[in-house]
């Protein structure tokens, strides 16, 4: 379920790589902007304005073979990095999800109106269960009523009569693409800040009824397993937020005891769950909205060896 809502991990970096190391700098821009028309900045903030066509002065297609740097068409064919040859990337169905609310000063009856359609591809068991429970602490009845996933603790979509609230696809890029340099004399061997540190060797088997279990062989860093190469030759390394030490945790089941939007936005804050949009509502007719999950706060860290990486560090919310 992490998987499936991180969205193909890695791929929309692997892909600006190839386009970076492939592209003029004024094609690049156009190609892959910043922004775009369809970007609204919640902040109200201004996304600035499209970055212009280029010319043929900037990027010729009817030449752009000869105008490549050495190397980059092998960098848009990224090796299989399974050493049993399998790629670790699938292609699979798009997902998405919306969510909505409408505040009570809206409706007529005062109270707020929360719709929630999380778009997830099906599976045995189902993705889905409708649960409900009560129970009474120091006297006072608490109930709660939505739908859960197989093996997750409830109610992870629900009300419990004082506050209600959905969880969406979020999109957000939580993961990071590591460039992992190794020694010339020896390629088993990597840099880290620390200084040089050998490969990993992992595998990971499932048992299948009736034939030899399959096996998926592959080499981990400290920031992440090897999930291909550069033309350059450089490894790539995917780190992924949800594997990072503190950020999963059942925090979120204090929803099920929460009164107001206030403690609900609250709670989805230390949530350690995959990042979500998590919309609420409550009885006073108070809408929220914020992320529920951990995100990573990217900034440019310097190494004393003089080589640049993306550093980060997790908060949640």
């Amino acid at each position: 379920m992490a998987l499936d809502l991180q969205d193909s991990p890695g791929h929309v970096q692997l892909a600006l790589d190839a386009l970076k190391r492939t592209l003029p700098q004024k094609a690049f821009e156009f190609f892959a902007p910043r922004f775009s028309s369809l970007d609204t900045p919640l902040d109200g903030s201004e996304s600035g304005s499209q970055p212009p066509i280029p010319d043929a002065n900037d990027f010729n297609l009817r030449t752009a073979q000869n105008q490549l740097p050495m190397g980059a068409q092998e960098g848009f064919n990224i090796p299989k990095p399974d050493i049993s040859g399998r790629d670790l990337f699938e292609t699979r169905s798009a997902i998405g999800s919306n969510c909505w609310v409408v505040a009570g000063a809206k409706t007529r009856s005062g109270l707020p109106i929360l719709a929630n359609d999380p778009h997830l591809e099906l599976r045995v068991p189902n993705t889905w269960y409708r649960i409900a429970y009560s129970w009474r602490l120091s006297g006072s009845a608490n109930y709660v009523c939505g739908v859960s996933i197989p093996g997750a603790p409830p109610v992870v979509i629900g009300s419990n009569g004082h506050v209600v609230w959905g969880l969406t696809f979020s999109d957000i890029d939580a993961d990071d693409v590591v460039l992992v340099e190794t020694r010339a004399d020896d390629s088993n061997l990597y840099l880290t800040p620390q200084g040089w540190r050998p490969l990993e060797n992992c595998s990971e088997s499932i048992r299948v009824r009736g034939r030899e279990p399959e096996t998926l062989r592959f080499q981990t860093t400290i920031w992440g397993p090897i999930v291909g190469r550069t033309a350059d030759g450089n490894l790539q390394a995917l780190q992924q937020i949800i594997d990072q030490n503190g950020t999963v945790n059942l925090n979120r089941l204090k929803l099920e005891t929460a009164g107001t939007v206030e403690e609900a936005l609250a709670t989805a804050k230390i949530s350690g769950i995959p990042n979500l949009n998590f919309l609420v509502a409550d009885t006073a007719g108070k809408i929220g909205w914020t992320i529920m999950g951990p995100i990573a706060h990217r900034n440019r860290l310097r190494w004393t060896i003089g080589r640049f990486l993306v550093g980060w560090f997790l908060s949640m919310g």
